[in-house]
């Protein structure tokens, strides 16, 4: 799945990522902020790209719109897809902090361009 989303990253297929603040409050440097950068690295660990974050905004996982969804890239544009891969990626990664998903749970809609790419 990694290398798949490097690839949509590169080709401008996807163009958008969804977080849940739960799992980063409090830590100031993985709140996602407009014209913050983030590090993609590979699997290895090398740094792949340098993203740059454009838009930020926050909303109930059950207000996540057919129209933020189609910037996720291939297999998953389709509000439904977003919802199935999505309900259960935030289920594992809420597990290791003690939380369920719940359809109001916060979401965070993160836009971003390339600005810089790896090796």
């Amino acid at each position: 799945m990694s290398d798949g989303i490097l690839r949509y990253i590169e080709a401008g297929e996807k163009t958008v990522t969804f977080t849940l603040p739960w799992t980063y409050t409090g830590d100031k440097n993985a709140t996602p902020v407009v014209g913050g950068y983030s590090v993609v690295t590979d699997l290895a660990g090398a740094p792949r790209f340098i993203l740059r974050t454009t838009a930020v905004k926050t909303l109930p996982y059950e207000k996540v719109s057919a129209e933020e969804a189609q910037y996720e890239g291939p297999g998953v544009r389709t509000q439904e897809d977003w919802r199935r891969v999505h309900w259960a990626f935030f289920t594992a990664s809420l597990q290791p902090i003690g939380k369920t998903p719940a359809l109001d749970m916060p979401v965070t809609v993160e836009r971003f361009e390339v600005a810089c790419k790896g090796p």
